[in-house]
Order: structure tokens, then C-alpha cells, then sequence
């Protein structure tokens, strides 16, 4: 069957980004009541486990993975860069609240 958005990347990373800000997002409140007890880096190595488990059983072959070129370096530094200041936006509100 063929990818009837191959044509059009950005669309389905911007699709897949968005299910998994869904998925983030509902898994908060669970972990909320199952982690309810569990230290911090408990509830780190648990999300963080799974997700290794799930990367490694959705892996493809190197063959078939997107190759980074140096043009990419650009998009990379300012996609994270924008995560670093979102991080400390939510840092500063965070303070603030308490």
C-alpha cells in the first residue's frame, strides 16, 4: 500500500508530533495515580524504560531511516533552542506559582 502522504513530510511529522503530544498529555494523569508513592527517578526510569522498550520494537533498519545532512544542522539548533527557552518559560511560571 503506498504512503499517501509521502509527498508531503512535514504534514505527517507534524501528525505524528501531534499524537504524541496527545499520548504525553493523557499519561499524565496516570502516572499521577499509579506513580503516587514512587520517587522521581523511579517515575523517570519507569516512562523512560518504556519508551526505550517501544524504540527498540519500532525500529527500522539503518537503510531505512531519514539521513541527517549538515543543512539540517540549522533546523536542529534552532528546534533546540526554542525547546531550552520553552523549558525555562515553564521553569519561571512554575517558580512563580509556588
Amino acid at each position: 500500500m503506498a504512503d499517501r502522504f509521502a509527498h508531503l513530510p512535514a504534514l505527517k511529522g507534524g501528525a505524528l508530533a501531534s499524537l504524541v503530544a496527545l499520548l504525553f498529555g493523557s499519561s499524565t494523569p496516570l502516572v499521577q495515580r499509579w506513580g503516587a508513592g514512587l520517587g522521581a527517578f523511579t517515575t523517570v526510569a519507569l516512562l523512560y524504560g518504556g519508551s526505550a522498550l517501544v524504540g527498540i520494537t519500532l525500529r527500522r533498519p539503518a537503510d531505512q531511516e531519514a539521513r541527517l545532512h549538515r543543512a539540517d544542522l540549522p533546523h536542529l539548533l534552532s528546534m533546540a533552542g526554542i525547546a531550552r527557552h520553552l523549558m525555562e518559560t515553564h521553569a519561571h511560571w512554575h517558580d512563580h506559582e509556588a
